[in-house]
């Protein structure tokens, strides 16, 4: 992993250039989104980004909007990647009625998604075919938050984890208490730096 200096001086990693977020936007509210890799908590920031500006600019458009997350190319889930999609599921849902459709899903991410008990608001689709031009896909825009902001990222995508399935909520337990405990001293070390 490369690492490039912050204006702080803070030594902050690269991400991995090889994971990225693209999206197309198909005309009538439908967008396409696709994650290339490891959809992981350093990819998470990029993707919450993404699929809450989509959400934000297409409700005030009078028509419904519909997202499709083409797996295709994911070769595998963190927990706050899924919890971000579960909060997003959750949204997509309220604001259109329909549920989120995940297609070309792997048989190892469709069991991480049985698992954590997403298989109950979203549309898993094992093969569907997505015609889409190499020019119709861009980049999402790369998302620089700091340490704190991520961990509260992850914090709040364990909590949308635990709300959906109770079951979660005894196989996070320790994830919590450590990201809560983490976000407590960041925050505390904030403090002390700024007196």
């Amino acid at each position: 992993t490369g690492f490039i200096m912050e204006n702080n001086d803070e030594i902050m990693p690269l991400k991995e250039q090889n994971d990225f977020v693209l999206y197309a936007n198909c005309g009538n509210g439908i967008f396409v989104i696709q994650v290339i890799g490891r959809a992981n908590h350093t990819l998470t920031p990029d993707f919450k980004s993404l699929v809450e500006s989509i959400a934000d600019k297409q409700f005030q458009e009078p028509e419904r909007y519909c997202v499709l997350f083409d797996m295709n190319q994911v070769e595998t889930m963190d927990s706050t990647f899924m919890g971000t999609l579960a909060a997003f599921a959750l949204r997509h849902k309220k604001e259109t009625g329909s549920q989120l459709i995940l297609c070309n899903v792997n048989d190892h991410c469709s069991q991480l998604l049985n698992t954590l008990g997403l298989k109950h608001f979203v549309s898993i689709r094992s093969k569907q075919d997505i015609n889409i031009s190499r020019e119709q896909w861009h980049n999402a825009d790369r998302t620089n938050i700091s340490k704190p902001e991520l961990t509260v990222m992850m914090l709040e995508a364990h909590e949308t984890l635990c709300d959906i399935d109770s079951g979660n909520k005894v196989q996070f337990a320790g994830v919590l208490n450590f990201l809560r405990s983490s976000l407590e001293s960041q925050n505390n070390g904030n403090l002390n730096s700024d007196e």
